[in-house]
């Protein structure tokens, strides 16, 4: 999540269209679903990447 002075704030993550962007006019149905199972798996991965970061 990036705060409105363009620093990331740090330990908050997004997912699905909260973070990949707004749907337009020709939306298709289930395709939050994928936007979701994507963006969701990658902020998962980071943010276990820097839990195991911070308890070296």
């Amino acid at each position: 999540v990036v705060h409105r002075d363009g620093g990331n704030v740090a330990g908050l993550y997004a997912a699905g269209r909260t973070a990949v962007g707004i749907c337009s006019n020709s939306y298709v149905s289930g395709l939050s679903l994928s936007d979701c199972i994507f963006s969701g798996r990658r902020a998962g991965a980071h943010a276990v990447e820097k839990a195991l970061d911070t308890n070296a």
